[in-house]
């Protein structure tokens, strides 16, 4: 009897695994920089730039700089889920780069389990069934 149910509980296990979710979705970058700035979370005296965007240059301080946040969130709705871990992002890589004197962050892409993403507009957010992840690398720059 034991033996039966072991089984049924492993072949439970094996199908809650396979329909597990992690898809990539990509949201306007600036639109929730601008969010995070306007609701006081980051002061706006750091500027972020996606690699390719205009005003993506200057001397840099520290090179490949990656932050890695994540969510459960669920109660909210996609696109803010996203936001809301992206937001985590931005303040930490705000402090990082006041602390050392850098006035931006440049060269950020999506690095996703070190798969770049790069676009100038967008940023790459991992939604699965329980967790929403984001993680940028970038540059801290004068």
């Amino acid at each position: 009897m034991n033996y039966k149910f072991g089984i049924v509980a492993a072949l439970v296990c094996v199908s809650a695994v396979s329909y597990a979710r992690n898809d990539a979705v990509y949201y306007d970058f600036q639109k929730h920089v601008q969010a995070a700035i306007q609701d006081g979370s980051i002061d706006g005296s750091v500027k972020f730039y996606l690699q390719g965007a205009p005003g993506n240059s200057g001397t840099i301080i520290t090179k490949d700089l990656v932050t890695n946040k994540k969510s459960s969130a669920m109660t909210l709705p996609e696109e803010q889920r996203c936001a809301y871990v992206l937001k985590s992002a931005l303040i930490q890589l705000h402090n990082r780069a006041k602390s050392e004197g850098a006035t931006k962050v440049i060269n950020i892409k999506s690095f996703y389990k070190k798969n770049t993403y790069s676009d100038p507009n967008k940023y790459e957010c991992h939604v699965g069934n329980t967790t929403v992840g984001v993680t940028l690398k970038g540059d801290l720059a004068k």
